[in-house]
């Protein structure tokens, strides 16, 4: 399975925390978005609104786990 780490960081730290990333750990850190002021969440690809893709329950009725 692959995994992603997300986490947050401040415009002005995010440039330092990426080139010690890659100094010290040898990652590829890339933005994937922003947070901003305001309710609710919004998805853009391409500079358009999209709706989010629908989430997976691991453990809905019928699924192999158990």
């Amino acid at each position: 399975e692959d995994y992603v780490l997300l986490f947050t960081a401040g415009g002005s730290e995010a440039e330092q925390l990426r080139m010690l990333a890659r100094r010290k750990l040898g990652l590829d850190i890339r933005p994937v978005g922003r947070i901003v002021g305001g309710k609710g969440v919004r998805l853009l690809e391409g500079g358009k609104e999209i709706d989010p893709p629908e989430g997976f329950e691991h453990f809905a009725p019928g699924s192999k786990e158990e």
